[in-house]
């Protein structure tokens, strides 16, 4: 199901066994992608994944400006975004469960950041890990400054 889709471009390798729905997407552009599940995109202006990401669940974009994860990223859990103004993860990132941003301005993380169990920020303005965090347990964030 494709509604309002100015391009839709694939590149080499990629295998959707399941539905995918775009709503109002200008682009999306994969190398190397693998969707063994469903992807669903709403008004999103950007969906953008480079070489090496796999999402062995669903993905769900919702008013997403920009959602943008370079190399060697695996998502074995779904990536829930709301309204995410920028997701932006560097490489050498593994999420082993779940990701929920609600109403974030910013979620940054940089390489070798682990997160054992999910993160849930709601309200977070800026949300910040450099290099070398482990998170082994789940993180809350609401109203953060």
């Amino acid at each position: 199901m494709w509604h309002h889709v100015s391009s839709y471009c694939i590149t080499s390798h990629h295998l959707a066994s399941h539905p995918i729905i775009l709503h109002h997407v200008p682009s999306y552009i994969t190398s190397y992608h693998t969707v063994s599940r469903r992807i669903i995109l709403h008004h999103v202006p950007s969906y953008c994944i480079t070489s090496n990401h796999i999402a062995s669940r669903r993905i769900i974009l919702h008013h997403v400006e920009s959602y943008c994860i370079t190399s060697h990223h695996i998502a074995s859990f779904p990536i829930i975004l709301h309204h995410v103004e920028s997701y932006c993860i560097t490489s050498h990132h593994i999420a082993s469960h779940r990701i929920i941003l609600h109403h974030v301005a910013s979620y940054c993380i940089m390489s070798h950041q682990t997160a054992s169990c999910h993160i849930i920020l709601h309200h977070v303005v800026s949300y910040c890990i450099t290099s070398h965090h482990i998170a082994s347990l789940h993180r809350q964030c609401k109203r953060v400054p």
